[in-house]
């Protein structure tokens, strides 16, 4: 493998690891799992992520005829399920104006505002990556930006607004929430946009603002509008 292949094995090799541990495995499970994970990609010196599908059916086909045909040994493998071919839906509908949210608390829909999505599009100008958004700026690796990126250009443009107070990705989180309620959002249409299970847990948000109803497009697209023309009005 040469230094990009390396990188790239090294890294999936520890995300495995890392999902491992998270989904509780024990510890033989994990030994083993990985221990595997290092051959396979020995062997072939490859990262794991470059064998299609395809490639995997043929080489378990080709081992299954040698055990039955060559060995005349029972083959006693369990049929490998080949998973579904489903449409994968884009993060980014701009036809149906939604994001789909993926891997978070719980997957949703929703609405994207155009201001924000004439944004995107302007800032994808700047890179044209053609798998990803955000792309990482580690152009060895190629992955998306991760959290300390995130939180980076969060304090680039903190400092830029002249901020001063302690913000974090999570304040814009919370703060969306409540300027939604002001909007009149009803509290069960924020509890879907945020994720959360318990309409307890939204309602934390009440105490800050009254609640009425209001279709949840039109608000989060006035509340992009408002935000948009106080930062034309300060600059």
């Amino acid at each position: 493998m040469n230094t990009e292949q390396q990188l790239r094995a090294d890294f999936l090799y520890e995300q495995q690891l890392t999902n491992l541990k998270l989904q509780g495995k024990r510890p033989a499970t994990i030994d083993a799992y990985s221990r595997m994970m290092r051959r396979i990609t020995h062997h072939f010196d490859k990262a794991p992520d470059t064998h299609s599908w395809s490639t995997v059916r043929v080489i378990r086909n080709s081992l299954q005829f040698f055990f039955k045909h060559v060995l005349h040994r029972e083959w006693e493998w369990l049929n490998i399920v080949k998973p579904q071919q489903n449409k994968r839906l884009p993060d980014i509908d701009s036809q149906r104006m939604l994001v789909h949210i993926r891997n978070a608390r719980k997957d949703r829909f929703i609405p994207l505002p155009r201001r924000t999505l004439y944004a995107l599009r302007y800032f994808w100008q700047t890179h044209k990556h053609p798998r990803f958004l955000f792309p990482s700026h580690n152009r060895v690796v190629d992955n998306f930006m991760d959290r300390g990126g995130v939180q980076k250009a969060m304090r680039v443009v903190i400092k830029e607004c002249g901020i001063t107070k302690s913000i974090s990705p999570h304040n814009l989180r919370h703060s969306y929430a409540t300027h939604l309620l002001e909007q009149g959002l009803d509290l069960r249409s924020v509890q879907h946009l945020l994720g959360h299970n318990s309409l307890n847990t939204t309602a934390r948000y009440t105490h800050l603002t009254e609640i009425s109803c209001k279709n949840t497009s039109q608000a989060i697209n006035q509340l992009a509008n408002k935000l948009t023309l106080m930062w034309e009005m300060k600059v």
